[in-house]
């Protein structure tokens, strides 16, 4: 399918991608029409300079730097914008052409409207969750009903704002959003003032019959006192955010103004520029500063928005400036940029011309081959299924920069995303269908890294298909699923390895092999801080997630396992998952405690462990160094993190050229997840618990 992309020179460019499987929960929608937005109203066009990077408080100061070096780009190339900032798709229409299992409100050929939760660029398929769509009414056209999402988002902040009627309401920011907001407050019996720095947008708004007026804030005027002059005679019971929202001191100025002020931003949890952290921290501020994020959209707003336009309360046609075919779009978008203000609209038309009928029946190709020619001899060809941060951060750059594999195929869950690093990694083919990676027969091995739920069944199938199977930790979500892989492993000589590169650490083998010259039980004593900070996704800010717990504490169970030299008889613990302390106790009454935790500051190093025996102890920090105690020589080693993977990845290289097994496998694996279900029964149970493992 084609699908629009950024290249790494910061040019937009069409290119071919893989069309996405169709997943439990969604639906694929073959795309007809969608909405294109500039999306840089957060910078102005007079002053493009790093003071305009104050509202980003809650990004990381990578992101800043990041943004900065567009910023010196523009300077140095003098260009207007950027296609780097350009906006992800907003919204769109079109038609169902296949549903996954677990949904019963559409069916395939259904007219629908959808929102774009996953944030893809436009392309001529997308895969929606069943919640993200909703059915078009007879009395819109299709065309406009790409609008849906951006009505649903309005509506969401209408209804959260819990405003009273005929209220006051400043609408700060007159964009195609800030237009089309204002209209949805008009129509639920709002007074609106609409507010803009640009003259241009302004005069829009007022033909649309939006009272509006030129905001004018500069140093003889005080913010209150710029929204006091916009108000006129009228009190300001409201202020709507469809820009960059301001620095919290006028925010605070605000509100001395007006104490019982309102406020609403638009925010979606993968996208916008204020983090949920930071509405947390203004919402428990002394002077509660009522911000209103507005959640990821659903059908029913959507819905409801659709029937407002239905009944003609709202004219969609006078937000599109310019419309225009997929084809032609990069075209259209430097004319958009150099004629029209920030903010305006392109209405993309995708494939009206096409017949319904054709539409439903047609479906692109799955795979895209990039190059022909088969990986040369005596080099392991390398199938990579899953694009999680592990795998693009570590697994990818590590297995190309050695000379004993090459990376052959890439599968992802989208089709841009896997596109793309095939064409860093100079793979052979990209899909979305993992069968492709699973059943081409000039691949040796596969790397799974995919989600934790489908590892194992993906790891079945590659074992059946004779692939040599590399596994990011855990292997599954029960012991149920790790015995399927391992009655697999049984009917083959196939080498199966799980990423538990802490086992071949330089400095975790070398501890290991000191201690061996004391006796006694061993005492270990280890901290593992979560490192919760506002880089993570939210799915990772998820309070009780217990699969995330169990991903980052399991391969310590299997690592302490290994360096006592036996499995853990019982295992008592206590807390959630984001604090838990736990004891594992070993036949010769070694004993290993570990606390893992969220409270510990993000600049910490993740990992602490102390190990203790006959008088003999060592201080392991973060896998980086390591401090002997009781023993002669030198008391400090160092090593690199990267030496652990690249041992791990040489091993498993070396286990497929000699068939044996490698020294961590599928036993490694089934231990950890035992003993973190053990962990987690015993927080449930308030006591200690035998561990049950199942070999």
């Amino acid at each position: 399918m084609k699908q629009i992309s950024i290249s790494k020179n910061n040019q937009l460019e069409i290119k071919e991608t893989p069309v996405p499987l169709t997943e439990s929960g969604c639906v694929l929608v073959r795309v007809m029409y969608s909405i294109a937005g500039s999306g840089l109203s957060f910078i102005s066009k007079k002053q493009r300079t790093p003071n305009s990077f104050y509202y980003l408080s809650a990004i990381s100061e990578k992101a800043v730097k990041a943004f900065k070096v567009i910023l010196g780009k523009w300077k140095k190339n003098g260009n207007k914008k950027n296609a780097a900032l350009f906006q992800f798709c907003q919204g769109f229409a079109g038609i169902v052409v296949d549903t996954g299992k677990n949904t019963s409100y559409l069916k395939t050929g259904d007219y629908v409207a959808c929102s774009n939760p996953d944030m893809e660029t436009h392309g001529e398929y997308l895969l929606v969750p069943e919640d993200n769509v909703c059915l078009l009414p007879k009395n819109v056209k299709l065309e406009y009903s790409a609008f849906a999402a951006m009505g649903g988002i309005a509506l969401e902040g209408v209804n959260l704002a819990g405003i009273i009627k005929k209220t006051s309401v400043v609408i700060l920011g007159l964009g195609t959003f800030g237009l089309l907001t204002a209209k949805i407050f008009q129509h639920y019996g709002f007074n609106i003032i609409g507010a803009d720095s640009d003259k241009t947008k302004v005069q829009e708004a007022r033909q649309l019959g939006i009272a509006a007026r030129v905001f004018i804030r500069n140093r003889k005027r005080t913010y209150s006192e710029a929204l006091a002059m916009l108000a006129g005679e009228h009190s300001i019971d409201g202020i709507v955010f469809c820009c960059e929202p301001p620095s919290d001191q006028r925010i605070r100025e605000i509100i001395r103004f007006n104490p019982a002020i309102r406020f609403i931003h638009f925010l979606d949890s993968k996208s916008g520029w204020r983090t949920m952290q930071d509405f947390e921290r203004h919402k428990n501020a002394k002077n509660e500063c009522p911000f209103v994020p507005a959640k990821k959209i659903n059908r029913s707003r959507m819905a409801e928005f659709l029937e407002i336009v239905g009944n003609k309360k709202i004219c969609l046609a006078t937000f599109v400036k310019r419309e225009c075919l997929f084809d032609d779009f990069i075209k259209n978008w430097k004319i958009l940029f150099n004629d029209f203000p920030e903010d305006s609209s392109i209405l993309l038309d995708m494939c009206s011309q096409i017949g319904k009928e054709e539409l439903v029946n047609k479906v692109d190709q799955r795979k895209i081959i990039l190059r022909q020619e088969k990986p040369p001899e005596g080099k392991v060809s390398i199938g990579v299924i899953g694009l999680g941060n592990q795998c693009r951060k570590a697994y990818l750059p590590m297995l190309s920069r050695m000379g004993e594999f090459r990376i052959e195929a890439i599968a992802a869950r989208s089709g841009l995303k896997a596109l793309k690093t095939a064409e860093e990694y100079d793979a052979r083919f990209c899909t979305t269908d993992v069968n492709y990676v699973i059943t081409d027969p000039s691949i040796d091995a596969v790397v799974i890294a995919g989600n934790d739920d489908h590892r194992a069944r993906m790891a079945v199938l590659a074992l059946e298909a004779g692939k040599h199977v590399f596994l990011q930790n855990p292997i599954g979500s029960s012991i149920e699923e790790c015995k399927m892989v391992l009655d697999e492993m049984k009917k083959g000589a196939l080498i199966f390895a799980i990423d538990y590169y802490r086992r071949y650490s330089p400095l975790y083998l070398d501890m290991k092999k000191k201690i061996m010259n004391s006796s006694g039980p061993i005492d270990i004593l280890c901290r593992i801080s979560a490192n919760y900070s506002s880089e993570l996704t939210s799915k990772e800010h998820f309070t009780g997630d217990e699969t995330r717990f169990i991903r980052r504490i399991s391969q310590f169970f299997s690592l302490f396992s290994d360096l006592v030299g036996r499995n853990p008889l019982e295992i008592s613990a206590t807390g959630d998952y984001d604090c838990m302390c736990v004891v594992l106790m070993f036949e010769d009454k070694s004993k290993a405690t570990i606390l893992y935790t969220k409270n510990a500051n993000a600049d910490l190093n993740g990992e602490y462990i102390e190990v203790h025996r006959g008088g003999v102890s060592f201080l392991l920090n973060n896998f980086l160094e390591m401090r002997y105690m009781g023993i002669s020589g030198k008391d400090y080693k160092h090593s690199d993190k990267t030496e652990a993977l690249f041992n791990e990845c040489l091993e498993f290289y070396r286990s497929i050229r000699s068939g044996k097994d490698m020294p961590v496998g599928i036993n490694d694996g089934i231990i950890a997840l035992s003993c973190a279900e053990s962990a987690i029964e015993s927080c449930r149970k308030g006591e200690s618990v035998k561990v049950k493992i199942c070999l």
